[in-house]
């Protein structure tokens, strides 16, 4: 993924969630802390008394970004190179440890076996493979230091692990997606 795309991919998704017509804003910072799509009331309890304040209506329309506040369109945080990077960037560490954490049991466990083809017998590792996938880890745990991180490729599952640990890596894909 370049910058690029991913900068379109995280405003498409703000967009996808647009804030109701009617909003209250904290009175304290200004920010968005409900939304409705009909002009509502909130209570706040203050010392001891219930204090009503109706929604405002939006003059423009406004949209969550991942930081989890409103904005409009323009002043999305993901319009920003920057913000976008350091949001690739977490998501491509988060993924790298799970990467990291498919494998610990083929780092640990010294009689391990594997199943290398879907329906496959499951089989030991010979000590080559084990070292592949130490190179393998190791190169997962230098990736943020890799030149031009956030926007690298992942290092190539060893092929003694490409079923199992690829089975993984498409489930955690299919949960990203379908929480979306």
């Amino acid at each position: 993924m370049d910058l690029t795309t991913f900068k379109a991919k995280a405003i498409a998704e703000a967009k996808s969630h647009p804030c109701g017509d009617w909003v209250y804003k904290d009175p304290s910072t200004g920010k968005v802390r409900e939304t409705a799509s009909w002009q509502a009331s909130h209570l706040d309890n203050v010392d001891g008394k219930l204090i009503e304040t109706k929604f405002e209506k939006l003059e423009a329309p406004q949209f969550r970004s991942a930081d989890g506040q409103y904005y409009e369109e323009a002043a999305l945080p993901e319009q920003g190179d920057e913000y976008c990077t350091t949001l690739y960037a977490a998501q491509m560490k988060a993924e790298r440890n799970a990467r990291i954490s498919d494998t610990d049991d083929y780092a640990t466990i010294g009689d391990i076996t594997v199943q290398r083809e879907a329906g496959g017998k499951r089989t030991a590792l010979t000590d080559d493979e084990k070292a592949e996938i130490t190179v393998y880890r190791q190169a997962l745990r230098d990736l943020p230091e890799t030149e031009g991180f956030p926007w690298v490729e992942f290092p190539a599952l060893p092929g003694c692990i490409s079923y199992e640990a690829g089975l993984k890596i498409s489930q955690r894909a299919a949960q990203k997606e379908a929480m979306k």
